[in-house]
C-alpha cells in the first residue's frame, strides 16, 4: 500500500468522524432544547461526556453551516459566566 493510499484512507476516516461528531453535537442541542433547557457549550460537553475544547469547533462548524444559531446570552448554571445559548435552525 502506497503512502498516498494510506493518506487517502486516513482523510476519509477523519471526514466520517468529523461528520459523526457534528451530528452528536446537533443531537445534543436538539435534546436539550426539547427539555426547554437553553444549552451552552458546557452543557453540550457534559451531556456528551466530552471536554469543552472538543465541542466548540464542532458547534462553530454547525453555526457556519447555518444549522444552529444563538438564541441569546445567558448565564451558564455550571460556571456562572455569560455564554451563548444555542438552538437548531429548522429541523434535524
Amino acid at each position: 500500500m502506497s503512502v498516498s493510499q494510506v493518506s487517502l484512507q486516513a482523510f476519509e476516516k477523519a471526514k466520517l468522524t468529523l461528520a459523526h461528531n457534528q451530528a452528536k453535537v446537533l443531537w445534543s442541542i436538539h435534546n436539550l432544547n426539547i427539555d426547554k433547557i437553553p444549552c451552552s457549550d458546557r452543557q453540550i460537553a457534559n451531556l456528551l461526556g466530552w471536554e469543552i475544547n472538543r465541542v466548540i469547533p464542532r458547534r462553530r462548524e454547525l453555526e457556519k453551516a447555518n444549522r444552529i444559531y444563538s438564541i441569546g446570552i445567558g448565564y451558564d448554571g455550571l460556571s456562572s459566566i455569560k455564554v451563548n445559548l444555542w438552538a437548531i435552525r429548522g429541523s434535524l
